[in-house]
């Protein structure tokens, strides 16, 4: 008697390897989009944080301006974050006595302006 696997048991063997290994890679494949999309929402968030100070100093003060500086270049936050669109308002109500300025900031994608998020300063 001959021992070992016949033609059909390899056959079968490989394509259910291979079947496994094409769905590991479609599952890596899902992670890496994934991240993708969680790193550009940080982005956005980190952005959108630094751009609502920004615009709330800049409402007290004419004529202030923030820059990043990089590799002995200057750069303001729009060409820092070219992948973002800001979008800030102002909104001032009395309550009382006490005077509230509320700044928000809306950060859209310049691709098709969605909204990545909004935020809202209080002071």
């Amino acid at each position: 008697m001959k021992s070992g696997f016949t033609l059909l048991e390899v056959l079968v063997a490989i394509a259910i390897l291979a079947v496994g290994l094409l769905t590991i890679l479609s599952l890596h494949n899902q992670s890496i989009r994934a991240n993708a999309e969680i790193n550009e929402r940080t982005d956005a968030a980190m952005a959108g944080r630094i751009y609502l100070n920004y615009a709330s100093v800049k409402s007290q003060y004419d004529g202030f301006e923030l820059y990043f500086y990089q590799d002995d270049k200057s750069y303001t936050i729009e060409e820092l974050y070219p992948q973002f669109r800001f979008q800030a308002e102002e909104e001032q109500q009395l309550i009382g006595d006490v005077q509230i300025t509320k700044n928000y900031v809306s950060v859209l994608d310049t691709g098709d302006d969605s909204e990545y998020l909004r935020l809202e300063l209080l002071r």
